[in-house]
């Protein structure tokens, strides 16, 4: 049959209003009184509390068309799903097109399903209701199971869907509504029940290493180490990430004037207004070199292949001993000058120097353009060794004892800078006094932050290995490290019983805040620092610094720590670090050049 235009533009409107439809069907028991339409809207709608108006259409074998007005009311409704309307049950199903009851199949069967193995905790209707749900619709008790007087098994009876699988176990998790002071005290610590321990040992194991302080909650600001909001973290955490350039640094520093920074920080990002540069955006004028006059002016002919530039970065390179390479871009020329390995004296100059290169040829140009100025080779040289000498009254480096520096010093006729001879220290490891335990402790970080761990060693008077431990941390910090470590080694001694400690570290970080018994730690430390500063309140507590050279042994666990699996402790000594046991043994010095 054809239809008209009309007739198929009053289908398009039926589809419309069937789209915010549902299909549902009241299953009934053997002997149950089918709903009267009237009733199951009543019931429904006290059920599903609907704010504007629906309808429910009988469709026959016990079908219903539920025609709602808005996708937030079919959301509603579905959302609830089937219902135990006693008598039967009432399931919904998305509405099809040319939905047709007489063809449905029915999958659904009701099914008495026993629960076995189920602790008599578990034996409320509540508790069997839920538990019911895992399998279908549950519909009633069994009066054995409902009052509780058959142990074996629990018996329900339910609606089944037999077209999807059906589970032969059903996982009951124990309650988890209890707060922290439930099974947390100051005076035993963690008391965490055994069934929980035994069904979630990971978990549980995890809880107890948690530190719970006794100060009152307070709200931290989780992107700075210390808790406190800044507007400078607030910004940060805010803002989109951006790429950095690995050549960011370089080109800024106290030496350099930070209008020449800028300078290269555009020609870098291909923002100088070049004749070029400047056609692109539209403006019409014709483009010649400044200083050749024979080619148009770009960003690589104006700074690398006009010869008059050429002859600058001769000069340049035959002064320092190093050719420069210019046939890439001015990027490629600064990270191959970058790779020179010179003096801190010297490297500060060479940067200096290739920077006011750039920056001169600008200049001039200029000058050429707005001023009718004639670049002068000379004087390019001239201003080139001048911003180089003024350079290195402002720098520290220092140079290196070598013939070739010397002379190329002396080229810029810059006085050289002599490196300090070295200041040797003797360091040595001292044993504890009689009665007191010394523990030599250290942190390490693979990055900042990155991979890190801490570790310490528990010696006697007599320089014998009372214990040691090594810890994984994952990624943090390495002053955080050297923080853990102390905290570690505090917490080690207090368990063990050894309340005459003395503590000996080579981060002064740590050793100023145990000295002043500062709270200002990183707030994910705080909890467990606090605790660390009552225990030591109770303890016959001495804290010193000791430089790396003297606490090899810490540092030997401390850089193996961030690579083992969990924390370790040992009675005595690995066979890794015998040997820096063995030169603190004998007291043998070690020496720290500065």
């Amino acid at each position: 049959m054809l239809l008209s235009k009309s007739t198929r533009k009053l289908m398009k409107n039926g589809l419309k209003l069937c789209s915010y439809s549902l299909i549902g069907r009241v299953v009934l028991s053997k002997g149950e009184e089918p709903w009267k339409i009237l009733a199951l809207k009543e019931k429904l709608q006290s059920i599903w509390k609907l704010n504007s108006q629906w309808r429910l259409i009988s469709l026959g074998r016990g079908f219903f068309q539920i025609l709602l007005n808005s996708e937030e009311d079919k959301a509603q409704v579905w959302g609830i799903g089937s219902l135990h309307l006693k008598p039967g049950i009432l399931r919904l199903q998305p509405w099809t097109q040319n939905f047709n009851p007489n063809t449905q199949r029915t999958t659904n069967a009701q099914i008495w399903v026993r629960f076995y193995d189920l602790p008599w905790e578990f034996w409320h209707p509540q508790i069997l209701s839920d538990m019911a749900r895992g399998v279908g619709i549950p519909l009633k008790f069994d009066r054995a199971t409902l009052e509780g007087d058959y142990g074996h098994f629990a018996r329900m009876l339910i609606d089944v869907d037999l077209s999807k699988p059906l589970p032969d176990s059903i996982m009951i998790e124990p309650p988890l509504d209890s707060v922290v002071g439930d099974i947390y005290s100051d005076a035993t610590g963690w008391d965490i029940p055994a069934s929980f321990k035994a069904s979630h040992p990971v978990v549980a194991s995890e809880i107890e290493k948690v530190v719970v302080s006794t100060d009152p909650d307070s709200l931290v600001w989780t992107y700075s180490l210390d808790g406190v909001v800044s507007c400078k973290s607030a910004y940060n955490s805010l803002s989109e990430v951006r790429s950095s350039v690995f050549w960011g640094k370089q080109i800024w520093a106290s030496f350099i004037p930070p209008s020449r920074s800028v300078l290269i920080w555009r020609l870098f990002h291909g923002k100088i207004p070049t004749d070029i540069a400047l056609r692109a955006r539209g403006f019409i004028s014709p483009s010649r070199c400044r200083f050749c006059c024979a080619a148009e002016e770009d960003l690589r002919h104006l700074f690398l292949d006009c010869p008059f530039v050429r002859g600058l970065w001769d000069a340049v390179s035959s002064t320092f001993g190093h050719k420069l390479k210019l046939d890439g871009t001015c990027l490629d020329l600064w990270q191959e000058a970058m790779r020179v390995v010179f003096s801190t004296q010297m490297q500060a100059l060479w940067r200096v120097s290739i920077i006011t290169v750039f920056w001169v040829v600008w200049f001039l140009r200029n000058q050429a353009t707005f001023e009718d100025g004639k670049p002068v080779f000379a004087d390019a040289l001239s201003m080139i060794w001048r911003s180089v000498r003024e350079a290195d009254s402002l720098q520290s480096g220092t140079m290196k004892n070598s013939v070739a520096e010397l002379q190329t010093l002396q080229r810029l006729h810059v006085s050289g800078r002599p490196p300090k001879a070295p200041r040797i220290l003797e360091v040595n490891w001292r044993p504890p006094p009689p009665g007191c335990l010394k523990v030599n402790t250290d942190g390490a970080a693979f990055g900042s932050p990155g991979l890190a761990g801490c570790a310490g060693v528990f010696r006697t008077c007599r320089g014998f290995v009372r214990g040691c431990f090594a810890i994984p941390l994952g990624v943090c910090f390495a002053f955080e490290a050297e923080l853990a470590a102390a905290i570690h080694a505090i917490d080690y001694a207090w368990t063990f019983g050894w309340h005459r400690l003395w503590l000996e570290s080579d981060s002064t970080f740590v050793v100023n805040i145990l000295r002043s018994r500062s709270r200002k730690v990183p707030w994910r430390w705080r909890p467990a620092w606090d605790r660390c500063l009552r225990l030591i309140s109770q303890m016959d507590f001495a804290v010193t610094h000791i430089y790396r050279e003297g606490n090899q042994v810490a540092d030997s666990l401390a850089s193996r720590s961030p690579s083992i699996v969990s924390p370790t402790w040992w009675w005595t000594a690995p066979s890794f670090c015998n040997s820096f046991i063995f030169n603190d043994f004998c007291c043998r010095p070690s020496f720290r050049f500065c």
